[in-house]
């Protein structure tokens, strides 16, 4: 959030903090902003903002959202609403995969709600894509805009896309994450029984509709959906039970036709005597091997019968003859959903609350054809216990596997794993068991998927401890599992609805900017839309660091190139000059007392400076100025916001460079240890923006390719200190296998040395790359 020209970043706190800190701001009329997550739909956010009298404030939202696959497709959404005609509106999404993408779709524009509009026009938008990679944009002109409504575009803009065998496994860190979506398994039978709510409450109209008509309407494109094979019946109840069949039928179009009859003569009236609905639908299950579901809705409490929620939960789990899942859905703000998530849960089954929106029937078909074709039941998913911490992972047993969704797990490696990982995932099809069998090895040298794949445990971890908050009995561990979801959604700054939520106030002294010592923000993201299922990102990563030891990731090789620069203390080193788009980053080396057991001095960077344009940052480790007066401390979580420039500090001494649409550099500040200086490491985290025109000892090597020659093998497993012939550019370099220390992993990595200052691998001579001075750029 910008103030008066300062830049102040948000923190997560428990909710009722962040309220309080909000209303206090709010109070001393200071700038501030709240930011919570709205429980329909975690991606869309609620700001409330308070901006002093006279002021202007601009706000600046990143967020990640991890994308789930669900009916065979990934589905980006993002919200346009600007309330007017807009002169130059452009969206722009990039998709990037690390398998091969399956059909890229562009919705017609859907309404606030996700209803798509009526007589709404297909957009007109520009796609471009190669085998793993799309870019969509979005660009309509005034009249376009008129098209749509007198007040512009107005609604969700939805990309959705697939990818080709997408099961695998991901390492890289001290985490890993699978994907698990098998296709072309066959649909297991189902025996499908609709126990449905029709009591008096039904009948309360929600955006002039009744909620029995909306329940109606989805009933009837649910039984448009029944496969052959299938068998199902209806039970609507109040304070009676009322069947469509006395037992379960088979699906074909005349049992269908009157089932329809039956869903539209439907009324709503009595009480509400849900344990005489569910006991009767248990006692209806057991057809053939068709998979037994209960569909369950209702709106709202028992009040008749059994009234005692636990009592139900407990009768329904004597009572049933065999393992069966039970679906409950609650319709509106006054169904019970504490006792309906822990019905299911005990029941191998999933809760949902149904919003009395005008989109409630598209909401209940939604769930119903997430639950449709199940192809494996009894999934469970293992690892070797040398290479995994058991007690880390997230939910590996599931009672099903939904044609067209995604099973994932998350874990941490064990001290002792051996950088291959290998699970089997064992279910049930409608052919008998099956098992399927994958491999994941680590991806060393690629700190970006190593933070990512961190991010996807923790959020999983803390979905899942939600869930085991929300079916506890025990008050002590709901209290110990909400307070571990807590602490882990505020290490690593993730707002969760009802939990925690971000907040911003302008600090009393200017020079002072918000302090977030437990915020994980040591990143920053592209200012277009970025839509990525997984941590499957930009992998290729260029660093200097330490001694000044230069480590890049090359196309071309699988192993890192590394070589050392033995400069002299005062030199400035040219690391990156990209001409065309204006970006510049300079290095000034010191040294240290040379100690007895070493054979020349230790030198460092002791400063990392770079230029955007006109403006300018350095780097040391007492700070940060620009040119423009700014001065900021590593101790800080605070940040700058430019038109194409951000920047954030992170929590462990580090700053974050994002330049416009794919550049994003890193800036670690080391502290002195015996014998050295406190000094900084440079890397370039993504460089996909970087013209190709590039130069520095770092910017040329970003898009050039090498071949690494083993004997004529490339690239083969290789013992340390084997030699081997690197071409690049034309030229042959003699290569040697080596291990260097990344200070950014905090590990040795393997990599094929180049000697002698990069020889060979550098454009030039080594004085090619001094500057005269740290901000001597151009």
């Amino acid at each position: 959030m910008k103030i008066g020209g300062h830049v102040y970043t948000g923190e997560v706190q428990e909710i009722k903090k962040a309220e309080t800190k909000y209303q206090k701001a709010k109070k001393a009329n200071k700038g501030a902003a709240k930011i919570t997550a709205r429980p329909r739909d975690a991606g869309n956010f609620k700001i409330t903002l308070n901006i002093p009298g006279n002021a202007e404030s601009v706000c600046r939202l990143e967020y990640e959202q991890l994308l789930e696959r669900k009916l065979g497709k990934y589905e980006n959404v993002l919200m346009i609403d600007p309330g007017q005609i807009v002169d130059d509106l452009k969206v722009n999404v990039h998709i990037k995969e690390s398998h091969p993408l399956s059909g890229i779709y562009v919705q017609p524009l859907r309404s606030i709600t996700g209803v798509l509009n009526e007589n709404q026009l297909d957009l007109i938008t520009t796609i471009k894509h190669d085998e793993a990679e799309a870019w969509i944009s979005y660009s309509p002109d005034s009249s376009e805009q008129r098209n749509i409504s007198e007040y512009g575009v107005e609604g969700q803009f939805v990309v959705q896309y697939d990818v080709k065998d997408a099961s695998d496994i991901q390492v890289s860190g001290e985490y890993f994450v699978q994907y698990f979506s098998p296709r072309d398994l066959p649909v297991i039978s189902k025996n499908i029984l609709f126990v449905l709510d029709t009591s008096g409450s039904m009948a309360e109209h929600r955006q002039n509709i009744a909620k029995l008509q909306q329940l109606k309407e989805a009933m009837l494109t649910m039984l448009d959906g029944l496969r052959e094979g299938d068998w199902f019946n209806i039970l609507r109840f109040s304070h009676a039970v009322l069947r469509f069949r006395r037992a379960p039928v088979r699906v074909n179009p005349e049992v269908i036709q009157k089932a329809k009859q039956f869903v539209t003569e439907m009324e709503a009236d009595g009480s509400t005597d849900i344990h005489s609905a569910l006991m009767e639908g248990i006692d209806q299950l057991g057809v053939g091997e068709a998979l037994n579901i209960i569909f369950f809705l209702s709106d709202g409490i028992p009040n008749v019968g059994v009234t005692d929620s636990k009592q139900i939960r407990d009768n329904v789990l004597a009572a049933q003859p065999r393992n069966f899942s039970i679906h409950a859905l609650g319709f509106g703000d006054n169904a019970d959903m504490l006792f309906l998530k822990k019905l299911a849960s005990e029941n191998r089954g999933v809760a949902t609350k149904i919003y009395t929106d005008i989109d409630a029937a598209l909401q209940m078909k939604q769930f119903y054809d997430s639950i449709d074709a199940p192809l494996l039941t009894d999934v469970s998913v293992k690892y070797p216990e040398t290479e995994v911490l058991s007690a880390s992972l997230t939910r590996s047993r599931f009672p099903t596997y939904q044609n067209g969704s995604e099973l994932m797990i998350a874990g941490k490696l064990s001290q002792s794993a051996s950088g291959k990982l290998e699970a089997v995932v064992a279910g049930t099809s409608a052919d008998g068991p099956v098992s399927f069998h994958l491999v994941g090895e680590t991806e060393d040298n690629n700190t970006v998927k190593a933070h990512y794949i961190e991010r996807i445990w923790a959020y999983q971890s803390v979905q899942d401890t939600l869930k085991k908050k929300d079916v506890t009995e025990d008050k002590e561990e709901w209290n110990q599992l909400q307070q571990l979801a807590l602490n882990m959604s505020i290490k690593y700054n993730f707002v969760i609805p009802g939990l925690t939520a971000m907040v911003v106030v302008e600090a009393d002294n200017k020079e002072e900017l918000i302090n977030d010592s437990n915020s994980l923000q040591d990143r920053s993201y592209q200012a277009d839309a970025s839509a990525s299922k997984n941590s499957k990102l930009h992998g290729r990563r260029h660093s200097v660091d330490s001694d000044p030891h230069f480590i890049v990731k090359m196309m071309g090789a699988e192993k890192a190139i590394c070589f050392t620069i033995d400069g002299s203390a005062g030199d400035v080193m040219q690391l990156v000059s990209d001409k065309q788009n204006g970006i510049y980053v300079n290095g000034y080396i010191i040294s240290v007392p040379q100690q007895k057991h070493q054979k020349k001095a230790r030198t460092y960077f002791g400063s990392i400076a770079i230029a955007v344009g006109g403006y300018q940052m350095q780097f040391t480790p007492h700070g940060i100025k620009t040119n423009s007066g700014m001065q900021l401390r590593w101790k800080k979580h605070s940040g700058l916001s430019l038109s194409n420039l951000h920047m954030t500090i992170g929590y462990n001494r580090n700053a974050t460079i994002s330049i416009g649409d794919g550049v994003r550099f890193l800036v670690l500040k080391h502290r002195r240890v015996k014998h050295q200086a406190s000094y900084m490491g440079f890397y370039i985290l993504q460089g996909q923006g970087l013209s190709n025109t590039t130069h520095g000892v770092l910017g040329q090597l970003y898009h050039r390719t090498v071949n690494v020659n083993i004997r004529s093998k490339k690239n083969v497993n290789v013992q340390l200190g084997t030699k081997a012939l690197m071409t690049t550019s034309g030229r042959k370099v003699k290569v040697k296998a080596r291990i260097r220390r990344d200070d950014h992993l905090k590990k040795k990595v393997p990599c094929w040395e180049v000697r002698n200052d990069g020889k060979g691998l550098l454009d030039g001579v080594l004085q090619d790359y001094k500057r005269p001075c740290l901000l001597c750029f151009g």
